[in-house]
């Protein structure tokens, strides 16, 4: 698909020659609903009894590894009997900090002292476990902070994998205990672990974050319809979960450093392998991304060659690799990618078994190491997800002038393309002038063109894809475009916008010498995504927006031509 820009007449009008794919709704095999499963597995979260039970094997064998991952977490001094408890306090906040290393250090003793009952059958660390986490449960009242996801991301594998290991092997733990703690993470910890609204979660490893804090606090607090959200927004929103990537592996972070590219695999991860113990699989999905995933990851950080695509998020889009290859860690999340794909699939995973070889086991990662995996999540049906297909658009657009913009457009189609004339004088603001040529667009559906050229006809003009609520001038509306300076451009006009218009509205570098890209609109509910590639099949997604208004059935997409003759 081709637009070229290219300066008619003596209007400073804007001629384009397009072939457009519209896209309509398409399926992605439906996931286990945990609505309809109606059971929770405790513990699970990602640890089951069975998996308790074989590392408990190993351990009581002496068996390396395994032992020696052991005796590290025994000789922690969060995992012993004399640890002093750092807490609790009401107020917990990161970014602002504030009490933010009480907490860490106490959920980190949780986690250890729940494992050190499990291991040594002492009931006193569960019992000193127990005390930990209820204080913190009936004393902290808020966890606030710009980057509370954060914390809750990072460390919820352990206070929830250790209220789980409680709850599910301790005969001291109450039906009471529980309540309290399912009350802990709904009222103070599921809130803060996306402060920012429906969808509109921090990029990449931020969102990551806190889908993996909110899937495991759901498990464990059987609450079904939480936990069909999540997966539902791992596996649509293109900007945090299974769509943040590529076919071939790079994450949203990929390019900004490892460091952050690790922290995304690892909540995706540790999210899957919960899921998956509760009978629900996303590791297959999309060709088995996260393999792929791991497989990039482990490459990189191996320093075998390894070919890096433009790529990005909400934050930054990224044109070429200058990140820290070689980075040193890794062990607890390749183990469980290992162990998903390798040992229960049967599938290859080179250079994460070659990663794995020399990479030291410690107190956390000998708990995700096995010989052998016959677990099996088998979900029931459920509804498929409206992931949207392409076909092109030969005939049926439609077209207006918004904002009085003159001389009057044109769009004809003919040879493959459609060549469209217009001009007005700015889309960037509330009072937009344009000529747009459109078809209605009702439910989900992606609009995708190909910017070939823009000819500069002046520093403003542009080319690219719009979604407008409705045709009235200053409507709702999102729209991704290619300038003659090079660059992309990016505006999302009274949309709710994680970061406002800092992230909304702003230009992006492209990894082309010439204003040639590949743009994409996507409309999935009521979020609008932001796309943009090289190749029409690397897409990024740059930025993403809701519709608060009252969810239009239909909206109005294509091509918006601004050739900027105020």
């Amino acid at each position: 698909m081709k637009i070229r820009n290219i300066l008619t007449g003596a209007f400073d009008r804007t001629r384009v020659a397009a072939a457009l794919l519209l896209l309509s709704s398409a399926t992605l095999p439906g996931h286990g609903s945990a609505a309809e499963a109606g059971v929770f597995v405790h513990p699970g979260t990602p640890l089951t009894l069975a998996d308790l039970s074989a590392l408990k094997a190993q351990v009581d064998q002496g068996r390396e590894p395994w032992k020696s991952g052991y005796d590290l977490l025994a000789n922690d001094g969060k995992s012993r009997l004399t640890y002093g408890m750092a807490g609790p306090y009401a107020t917990v906040s990161r970014a602002p900090d504030l009490n933010l290393w009480p907490w860490r250090n106490d959920m980190t003793a949780v986690w250890n002292l729940s494992r050190m009952w499990y291991f040594t059958g002492n009931q006193d660390y569960a019992k000193k476990a127990r005390e930990i986490l209820l204080a913190w449960a009936t004393t902290q009242t808020e966890f606030s902070g710009r980057e509370s996801m954060l914390d809750l991301g990072d460390y919820a594998y352990m206070f929830v994998g250790g209220a789980d290991i409680l709850r599910g092997t301790w005969q001291g733990w109450s039906d009471d205990d529980t309540a309290v703690v399912k009350k802990y993470f709904k009222d103070v910890l599921m809130p803060a672990s996306n402060p920012y609204g429906e969808n509109q979660f921090g990029a990449a490893n931020k969102g990551a974050l806190a889908l993996v804090a909110l899937g495991l606090m759901a498990i464990y607090n059987d609450d079904a319809e939480a936990l069909d959200k999540v997966v539902y927004q791992t596996r649509t929103l293109a900007h945090i979960g299974l769509r943040s990537s590529n076919d071939i592996g790079m994450l949203g972070d990929s390019l900004r450093d490892q460091g952050h590219a690790h922290g995304q695999l690892k909540s995706l991860v540790m999210l899957a392998e919960a899921l998956w113990k509760q009978g629900i699989d996303i590791y297959s999905d999309f060709d088995d991304r996260l393999l792929a995933a791991g497989e990039y990851f482990a490459r990189v950080n191996e320093l075998a060659p390894t070919i890096a695509l433009p790529f990005g998020t909400t934050d930054a889009y990224y044109t070429a690799d200058y990140t820290n290859r070689g980075w040193g860690g890794g062990n607890l999340v390749l183990n469980q990618v290992y162990g998903a794909y390798v040992l229960r699939k049967g599938m290859q995973a080179p250079f994460i078994a070659q990663r794995r070889g020399w990479m030291p086991v410690d107190s956390g990662s000998f708990m995700f190491l096995k010989e052998a995996d016959a677990s099996t999540a088998t979900p029931a049906p459920a509804p498929a997800l409206p992931i949207p297909m392409s076909t092109s658009v030969t005939t049926g657009l439609s077209s207006i002038n918004i904002g009085g913009a003159t001389p009057a457009g044109t769009a004809t189609y003919a040879g493959g393309k459609w060549t469209v004339q217009g001009a007005g004088a700015e889309i960037w603001g509330t009072s937009d002038s344009c000529y747009f040529a459109y078809q209605a667009l009702t439910g989900n559906g992606s609009i995708i063109a190909k910017v070939d050229t823009v000819q500069n006809t002046n520093l403003s003009a542009k080319a690219g894809v719009m979604m407008r609520t409705s045709l009235d001038q200053g409507a709702p509306r999102a729209w991704m475009a290619i300038t003659n300076r090079i660059q992309a451009e990016q505006n999302m006009q009274n949309l709710a916008v994680y970061g406002g218009n800092n992230y909304g509205n702003k230009t992006l570098p492209i990894a082309s010498a010439t204003p040639s890209y590949w743009l994409k609109l996507e409309r999935i509910g009521n979020v609008i995504t932001g796309y943009i590639s090289p190749d029409g099949t690397n897409w990024a997604a740059t930025d993403v927006g809701r519709i608060n208004d009252p969810l239009p059935d239909t909206i109005y997409v294509v091509a918006p031509e601004q050739s900027h003759t105020a």
